[in-house]
């Protein structure tokens, strides 16, 4: 799925509050509960179902849909491209909750609780399927990691340069604690232990501590 430029400039800058104790090395915070609907407009964004294709095929003037990229089609417009190609409109309910752990003064890093609604309501392909949203049962696939940045006006395209070099700390990786190591850094394994389905497990990861 490939999101289009346009799409992303049509969402809104959000804001997020968080509560701190403190601000010293090892602290922890949540986050309140941040919340976004795309590409429908309802009374109460909470609580209120999302408008299906069955909707807007008995009314393709609901005032409950939304062309939020103003690229002329209902919904938000995501690409499709594989073995089906096709511009995909949709609906959307995204609701999440950041716990991070304060590692430095540059550096935070915690997990993220993520629900997540998606309705397709029309195809440029005119092929229709109901699709359903999943987050990884381990939790520590869904993770985030902030750092700051030594230069003033850092733009995207930074960040983005940033996370591509090999021994960045921002580098993708596929479990929380898999980050390269930095200097003055090794790796070493760890156990830590997760609840999947609610039952606690164990699962081996790499993190980084000093040399």
């Amino acid at each position: 799925m490939l999101i289009p430029r346009q799409y992303l400039m049509a969402l809104p800058m959000l804001q997020q509050k968080v509560q701190l104790t403190s601000a010293q090395k090892g602290d922890t915070f949540e986050t309140n509960q941040l919340l976004e609907v795309r590409g429908c407009l309802l009374e109460n964004p909470w609580t209120d179902p999302l408008p299906n294709r069955h909707d807007f095929a008995a009314n393709p003037n609901d005032p409950r849909f939304w062309d939020q990229d103003n690229d002329g089609n209902v919904g938000v417009t995501t690409l499709l491209d594989g073995i089906m190609r096709a511009e995909i409109y949709n609906v959307q309910r995204w609701k999440a909750i950041y716990h991070g752990t304060i590692l430095s003064n540059n550096k935070i890093r915690g997990t993220s609780t993520i629900d997540s609604e998606e309705l397709l309501i029309a195809t440029s392909s005119g092929e229709m399927y109901d699709t359903i949203s999943l987050i990884h049962e381990d939790p520590t696939r869904t993770f985030f990691r902030i750092q700051r940045m030594d230069e003033e006006n850092v733009s995207c395209a930074d960040l983005i340069r940033e996370a591509k070099r090999e021994d960045s700390w921002l580098k993708h990786s596929a479990h929380i604690m898999d980050p390269p190591c930095g200097p003055g850094e090794q790796e070493k394994e760890i156990d830590l232990t997760i609840t999947i389905n609610g039952e606690a497990q164990t699962v081996r990861r790499i993190q980084c501590v000093p040399n």
